[in-house]
């Protein structure tokens, strides 16, 4: 992606910065997305299907860091660009920028709530196989002893 972070023309270092914060939001909504998506899994206790969309959402994860790195540079300028914009345009950058950082938040949060749901289904699984074994020691003290053959056997060499 072509930055004007570099220019002098403060209309086109304003048309860099919002690209990139164009794919941001792009790259949040895919994420909020699988984030959905995933709760679903997580409630119908799919695994499998959890871990295949952990991947894919690793790579969407990837490309949102890559983008910041490339917002960072305008994030550091915008004190001194910022006063040379329209003030529509500023206010309009200032809370797409704002919208980016409560998305972030957001999806942080519901992050750690799936993380908890994952533990509890862990928790619980762990709960019901414990259970498991101790129900099969109970049926076997109670079984009847299994008939033991002869231990010797005589025989010629």
């Amino acid at each position: 992606m072509t930055d004007d972070i570099n220019t002098t023309d403060d209309a086109s270092w304003a048309d860099g910065l919002e690209r990139r914060l164009t794919l941001a939001e792009e790259l949040f909504e895919q994420l909020g997305s699988l984030g959905r998506r995933q709760r679903e899994l997580i409630e119908a206790g799919d695994a499998v299907g959890v871990l295949d969309l952990l991947r894919e959402r690793q790579a969407v994860v990837d490309r949102i860091s890559e983008n910041s790195e490339g917002i960072e540079p305008f994030r550091a300028r915008w004190d001194r660009v910022a006063p040379g914009l329209a003030p529509e345009r500023r206010q309009l950058i200032q809370a797409r920028l704002d919208s980016l950082t409560d998305a972030a938040g957001q999806i942080a949060r519901k992050d750690e709530e799936d993380r908890r749901a994952l533990e509890a289904k862990r928790d619980e699984l762990a709960r019901e196989l414990s259970g498991v074994t101790s129900g099969k020691a109970a049926i076997s003290a109670y079984a009847e002893p299994k008939p033991h053959g002869p231990r010797f056997q005589d025989r010629e060499c």
